[in-house]
């Protein structure tokens, strides 16, 4: 499961806690008599701080950033293994709290940006894999990657919009560019937010055999540097740009640059890429 589906998950643990705990403090006056139902919901509550404290560990760097302090902030409490013993009303507070935490972390990670950036991510990892495994698909690719980066962007737009992505490039500051038709001007408002999930911002180079694939991606950044539009509003993405990196066979994998609060997360794409069993199998035979 990624972080969502794991919050999700504690998400409605917690909620099925809070509910037990109200209604356990409406139906009786919380007197040493319940001391065991307090212990309960108690030791729930400790095994769902459990939960949360290990999506911190194991999510922190996925999780936006003010969420994954709210969430630090509220795991750095630490429950006394005996909480419940009273069976007092006054054991129950932490569940005010946690109350409070869920209703602030799901405002926290309520971003509008996190369905964009997988669903795009989800269109490029599709597009690969279509490139492996349908020869059409994959000639197109190859007579595109001769082409130049222009064949690649249009090929790669026009996929990307089939899953909902409007993808266009920076051509100087506030100025966009369609990259299947190649206008300076996208299409109207209004028809783009009929059809797109989301618009981003890529920036395409090829990679050639003797290129170094640090050098391109570099200079793809600093062209998507001097864009700084606002082309859509809450449809485009804001703090994520896409450099696509087409190459003959895999790259090795480069990691993500912040700058000025962006975040260039590099996509590589193989037009003839080696399926990893066969490179698998041609590396043990060599050893």
């Amino acid at each position: 499961m990624n972080w969502i589906e794991r919050w999700s998950a504690i998400s409605a643990r917690a909620d099925g806690l809070i509910e037990a705990a109200e209604l356990l403090a409406r139906l009786y006056s919380i007197q040493q008599a319940n001391t065991g139902m307090v212990r309960q919901i108690m030791l729930e509550l400790i095994r769902i701080q459990g939960e949360l404290r290990s999506l911190l560990k194991q999510c922190k760097s996925d999780l936006p950033e003010f969420a994954a302090a709210a969430l630090e902030e509220y795991c750095s409490d630490q429950l006394n293994s005996d909480a419940g013993s009273s069976g007092d009303a006054v054991e129950l507070q932490p569940i005010v709290k946690l109350k409070l935490f869920c209703a602030r972390f799901s405002y926290l990670v309520r971003d509008s940006e996190i369905e964009a950036r997988n669903a795009t991510e989800l269109a490029f990892e599709h597009l690969q894999r279509l490139i492996a495994v349908d020869e059409q698909v994959r000639e197109k690719w190859v007579n595109a990657f001769g082409q130049g980066e222009v064949s690649c962007e249009r090929l790669g737009a026009v996929h990307l919009l089939a899953h909902g992505i409007w993808a266009f490039k920076a051509k100087g500051e506030r100025a966009e560019t369609d990259l299947v038709y190649g206008d300076t001007e996208l299409p109207s408002r209004p028809t783009v937010r009929r059809i797109a999930r989301a618009m981003v911002a890529t920036e395409w180079k090829i990679v050639r055999g003797g290129s170094q694939p640090d050098n391109r991606a570099r200079e793809a950044r600093l062209e998507s540097k001097e864009y700084a539009a606002d082309v859509l509003g809450d449809l485009e993405l804001k703090r994520t740009r896409y450099i696509v990196l087409v190459s003959n066979r895999q790259l090795r994998s480069l990691p993500d640059v912040y700058e000025d609060g962006i975040c260039y997360r590099h996509i590589l794409l193989a037009v003839d890429p080696e399926i990893p069993s066969r490179a698998a199998r041609k590396s043990s035979s060599a050893s």
